[in-house]
């Protein structure tokens, strides 16, 4: 194994992250491991990965953080890498489109290549190009190379593993447009593989609300609490009283606030599409506090930054875990079952504005909807509106035990 241009070119890597504002606690432990490879440069490692085998066996850390610093180094020795904040492991595993052969690459790229001319977004291209690829390489796993070696048994088995549901009816669907549109209207494989794919019938959401209670335990802590930090309140309540995506509070720009206007201006992460959002004086003052006075003078354009250097965008788990700790000190959501997250928060917004009477297409625009279909399934939770409709019970002989504990 090479290791010249570690040898001779490390130290840029040490001054760039010194540079970069990275703990003197990373910087320290990247050095460590860099004279540790030096050190035993004869050694007969074939790759990075033989190097971390032989690095956890002399030290006493977490796999995790000595993965993440011989990564580190492996980037910058390997690709010229800097580290920049996003995840690029050399110890990850082939995704499942990089091991398929050639023909079922073709498939995979044919569908893609429709799906994108008809303006799906590169989120969901990006999430068709997994579920493909999964499909197509658990054919070749059982020893499938062509569309016309796959049995009906192996489809079946891909979704049920072995009698038992496995999958659900969106993965059913990515399976049919695969067949449909990486195949050629008259390949006879089309046709018959489509025959093999079992029915899933669509299943009924059961909608997670906030309950008021819920909703004026959120609000107390994050006005009461002084350990929460302005751009923690800030996220919290935007979230709040927009009903904005996770991914839209984590991309959006300062050049998207118009303060002039009152207005946020945004193109949606998942949709890709503009949307426009009103700023009000209840979340609109925590982050025009935290842009003044908390975020600091930073060259980023994103609103929301780390809170530790190198400062760079909030990635959405990262808002994630803001809004766990949120709900812990609140006591909220604690339960195994009950949903936490970002969702839940738009979900209470999409709620409330259908029990204030809202129109539908009134609540799908200020929820940046593509149809207003997709608001059906919150309606669930409209208990105002379905008590309006509900049957009494008065006229049904039921005996009174029905109604004793």
């Amino acid at each position: 194994m090479d290791l010249s241009h570690l040898e001779a070119e490390y130290p840029k890597l040490i001054e760039y992250m010194e540079k970069n504002g990275y703990s003197n606690s990373t910087i320290t432990a990247l050095k460590k491991c860099i004279r540790f490879i030096l050190a035993n440069k004869n050694n007969s490692w074939a790759n990075y990965s033989d190097i971390l085998n032989d690095y956890l066996s002399l030290y006493n850390h977490s796999l995790c953080s000595h993965k993440c610093i011989i990564n580190t180094v492996a980037n910058f020795d390997l690709n010229n890498h800097f580290p920049n904040g996003w995840p690029s492991s050399i110890f990850a595993p082939k995704a499942a489109y990089d091991c398929l052969n050639i023909h079922f690459k073709e498939a995979v790229d044919l569908a893609l290549q429709k799906a994108s001319g008809r303006g799906n977004s590169s989120s969901s291209i990006l999430g068709k190009k997994y579920s493909f690829s999964a499909f197509l390489y658990k054919m070749q796993q059982n020893g499938c190379n062509d569309f016309s070696e796959i049995t009906e048994d192996m489809i079946i088995d891909f979704f049920t593993n072995g009698g038992n549901k496995l999958r659900s009816r969106p993965a059913k669907e990515k399976v049919v447009e695969l067949l449909n549109n990486g195949l050629g209207e008259d390949d006879p494989d089309r046709k018959r593989l489509l025959a093999y794919v079992p029915r899933i019938n669509k299943r009924r959401k059961n909608i997670q609300y906030l309950t008021d209670d819920e909703i004026e335990r959120i609000k107390d802590i994050v006005t009461s609490e002084d350990s929460i930090c302005t751009r923690d309140k800030a996220i919290i309540f935007t979230m709040l009283y927009t009903g904005l995506r996770v991914s839209d509070i984590a991309g959006m720009m300062l050049s998207d606030l118009d303060w002039e206007n009152d207005r946020i201006y945004l193109y949606q992460e998942k949709t890709n599409e503009p949307h426009e959002i009103p700023i009000r004086p209840v979340f609109g003052n925590y982050i025009w506090d935290y842009i003044v006075h908390e975020r600091g003078d930073v060259d980023c354009n994103i609103v929301f930054l780390s809170k530790t250097r190198p400062y760079r965008g909030i990635k959405p788990h990262g808002i994630g875990s803001i809004l766990n700790r949120i709900y812990t000190a609140a006591g909220i959501r604690m339960n195994k079952e009950d949903r936490r997250g970002g969702h839940i928060l738009r979900h209470n917004y999409a709620r409330a504005n259908i029990e204030n009477g809202a129109s539908h297409a009134t609540i799908s625009s200020l929820m940046g909807h593509m149809s207003p279909k997709s608001l059906d399934a919150y309606t669930n939770t409209d208990f105002i509106h379905l008590k309006e409709v509900a049957l009494s019970i008065s006229n049904f002989p039921l005996s009174k035990e029905v109604f004793e504990k």
